[in-house]
């Protein structure tokens, strides 16, 4: 083989190999410019775009109050994600008879998530419940409405919180909820999150970040 053949060959096994590592390369939360050890607790989130729960060809589900409540939440080393509850208040439905929610209120069981990196500036997270399918139950007061079967409606699936710029190092993340085609249903029917767009914290006001 030509020197020029076996340049070639080598360059191209080089390439091979850096695109391999780079495919598999992983991130770690870092707090304080270090990789967190163990965890570290979260604040509650602050809305800063009210966003909707779209629940097709029924109704349409929105959320008013500025603070998502955050219970027992955390980020934990190397990648995860934990939390109780997350609990979105000041909510109502667009139309009757699927318009009324009891309290006002939708939270979440117990849920976690894995963090990796989308391209090399963002933080993707595909969350999901701790037990079985069911994130949370509706319970619309309206007996008439079609989404109601034998008591509260179910939430199941999987949503995804998307941090911009996760990699930089910053006191509070602003963070866009959103859900993918089918990924999510009400009851039986297919729904969809969007626009939802809130900031968080550490509760130690520590710089964090996941590269």
């Amino acid at each position: 083989m030509s020197r020029a053949k076996l340049l070639v060959a080598a360059c191209f096994v080089v390439f091979a190999v850096v695109a391999a590592a780079s495919a598999t390369a992983s991130a770690d939360w870092m707090v304080g410019g270090t990789a967190l050890v163990g965890s570290a607790p979260l604040s509650n989130a602050l809305v800063l775009k009210e966003g909707e729960l779209v629940v097709t060809g029924v109704t349409t589900l929105k959320c008013t109050a500025h603070e998502i409540t955050v219970t027992n939440g955390s980020i934990v080393a190397p990648d995860k994600i934990l939390a109780s509850s997350l609990t979105f208040n000041g909510c109502k439905g667009s139309n009757a008879p699927c318009d009324t929610i009891a309290g006002e209120k939708v939270s979440t069981v117990p849920i976690h998530g894995v963090a990796k990196l989308d391209g090399t500036l963002n933080t993707y997270i595909t969350v999901l419940p701790e037990t079985k399918t069911v994130f949370a139950t509706i319970a619309f007061t309206n007996a008439e409405c079609p989404l109601i079967i034998g008591g509260g409606v179910p939430v199941s699936g999987t949503f995804s919180l998307l941090a911009h710029e996760g990699f930089d190092e910053r006191l509070g993340h602003s963070v866009l909820v959103f859900s993918l085609t089918n990924a999510l249903k009400v009851g039986s029917t297919n729904a969809e999150i969007k626009g939802v767009t809130f900031d968080i914290k550490l509760t130690s006001n520590k710089l964090w970040s996941f590269l």
